[in-house]
């Protein structure tokens, strides 16, 4: 019976340590090879998952989101993808 009771608390930790529930932590150390100009917000959500933040820009014209997505490397720099009146990617930078 506690062999039983080992083997499921095991495999509990196991798979949920494989589980991507922080989805919006990116990995920017390739993001090139990742996300492109005119890449459409769409084709974005299914490559690297949901933002952390969305918001529209002050200083863009109405309608124009910004991305924001945790980056994996500890600094606390995020991520940052702009996007037109299209839902293409404009521009990004990681800062």
């Amino acid at each position: 019976m506690l062999i039983r009771i080992i083997f499921v608390v095991l495999i509990t930790l196991c798979t949920s340590c494989l589980s991507r529930h922080d989805r919006n932590i990116v990995d920017v150390t390739n993001i090139d090879r990742e996300i492109y100009s005119g890449m459409t917000k769409k084709d974005l959500i299914k490559k690297i998952g949901m933002p952390k933040d969305s918001m529209i820009s002050e200083r863009l014209e109405e309608g124009n989101y910004i991305y924001r997505y945790e980056t994996n490397d500890f600094t606390g720099y995020t991520l940052k993808i702009w996007f037109n009146d299209k839902n293409e990617i404009t521009h990004y930078r990681v800062d």
